[in-house]
């Protein structure tokens, strides 16, 4: 993949979808991308990390012939806002921001939740706090959060398994490590499955700034 100008030209690819932004209840700017269409069921996708929107592509194009798909950008991945402070991460404005991707496109409707790793968490939150927004809830390489706690409680080898997490805790550190020699990091863990092409795509998926709609 020939550099920066041919990665924003395949993630600006119409064949995706249309790509725009709305504004999440405190103001956050969302990147979001949808296709098919919006009279069909809703299938909403939430991203893991290191990932972002494009992580669903190959899902959306198989089923956006039956069902209305849209997946967008949490905040502080790829073109959605990044706003500074840990206080704008928390899991109540993650929800929020699900919550108005899902009020901003189904119509009232109840939507299918299709999510992965960390955005699994959120969506679980979302299933559990909002159950009237969710017809499914389908999670993937995550476990729902009440469960989890409890295995940690039954069974404390799940604590040793789960102190990787203390890796994104600790100021700077994941920041540093990710960023390191081009994000070498993520050649480690996409390398064995992905095309460097594909790989170019989350090292510097940024989509351009002209052409953008704004709800």
């Amino acid at each position: 993949m020939g550099g920066h100008n041919a990665v924003e030209a395949t993630l600006k690819d119409p064949r995706w979808g249309t790509q725009g932004f709305i504004k999440s209840v405190d103001g956050t700017r969302l990147h979001y991308v949808e296709k098919g269409d919006r009279n069909n069921p809703m299938i909403l996708f939430v991203h893991g990390f290191p990932e972002f929107w494009y992580q669903w592509h190959q899902q959306m194009e198989d089923l956006s012939d039956r069902y209305h798909v849209v997946a967008y950008d949490m905040r502080g991945y790829n073109d959605s806002d990044k706003p500074e402070g840990v206080e704008n991460y928390s899991t109540e404005k993650l929800d929020e921001d699900v919550l108005q991707i899902i009020k901003t496109f189904s119509d009232g409707r109840k939507v299918y939740v299709v999510a992965h790793d960390w955005g699994g968490s959120i969506a679980g939150v979302l299933a559990r706090e909002h159950p009237e927004y969710v017809e499914k809830l389908i999670m993937a390489n995550t476990a729902y959060a009440p469960a989890y706690i409890g295995a940690m409680v039954s069974h404390p080898q799940q604590i040793l398994h789960s102190l990787y997490a203390f890796f994104f805790i600790v100021d700077h550190v994941a920041e540093a490590v990710f960023a390191f020699k081009d994000s070498l990091v993520l050649e480690y863990i996409y390398g064995p499955s992905m095309s460097a092409g594909e790989l170019e795509l989350y090292k510097h998926g940024k989509t351009s700034a002209t052409n953008r709609i704004e709800n």
